[in-house]
């Protein structure tokens, strides 16, 4: 019996576009989970992401580079990629600036305040 979930909906531009993805990736492996794509080749798993994506992803794996062709189709490469792409590694200047620059607002408790600065 083939279990029946829902796609997750396309991949959208936000804000916080780390864990817009972080969420979005935790749905579509869930939904190859149960639907049993997750046992089907990688070729197929890489079609189906790109497929459930949208736009916003199928354009950041047009600018990716792979060293090999077929890597576009290998599901596994592809999250790696995607994941370095709406995860990038922070800019510690800048973090160190925001972190030594960053004052308690009024309405701030101490707690939010330090949660803000780790």
């Amino acid at each position: 019996m083939e279990a029946h979930a829902r796609a997750p909906e396309p991949l959208v531009k936000t804000n916080d576009m780390t864990s817009n993805w972080h969420s979005w990736k935790e749905d579509f492996i869930i939904f190859m989970k149960v639907t049993g794509y997750i046992n089907k080749s990688n070729e197929i798993r890489a079609n189906l992401l790109k497929n459930r994506i949208g736009k916003i992803g199928i354009d950041a794996i047009q600018t990716m580079t792979f060293n090999r062709p077929q890597d576009k189709d290998n599901m596994d490469i592809l999250i790696a990629k995607l994941e370095e792409f709406f995860n990038p590694p922070k800019n510690e200047i800048v973090e160190r600036y925001h972190f030594f620059t960053r004052d308690k607002k009024h309405n701030e408790t101490i707690e939010q305040y330090i949660n803000i600065l780790k």
